[in-house]
């Protein structure tokens, strides 16, 4: 069983992005939620914040995130970023 409150952090190159899910112990039949935040280490400055009402859009956002890096990659290749 997964807890109502499951989070992860990671540390790397200034930056600290926490991922927390989150289901309300007492409601019925409840989407787990996720809120991700992102906050520049030096500064503890939130640089965002996004919440989503249904973690099980988390899997999409992360597809377009890495579908957009990698076209980003391919622009920086060809010369054109």
């Amino acid at each position: 069983m997964i807890p109502n409150r499951l989070s992860t952090r990671l540390e790397k190159d200034n930056l600290r992005v926490i991922i927390t899910r989150i289901t309300e112990p007492d409601a019925i039949d409840a989407t787990p939620a996720v809120e991700i935040e992102v906050e520049h280490i030096s500064t503890s400055t939130l640089a965002t914040g996004l919440w989503l009402d249904n973690i099980d859009d988390l899997p999409i956002i992360a597809e377009a995130i890495q579908s957009f890096i990698e076209m980003v990659n391919e622009c920086k290749e060809g010369g054109e970023a």
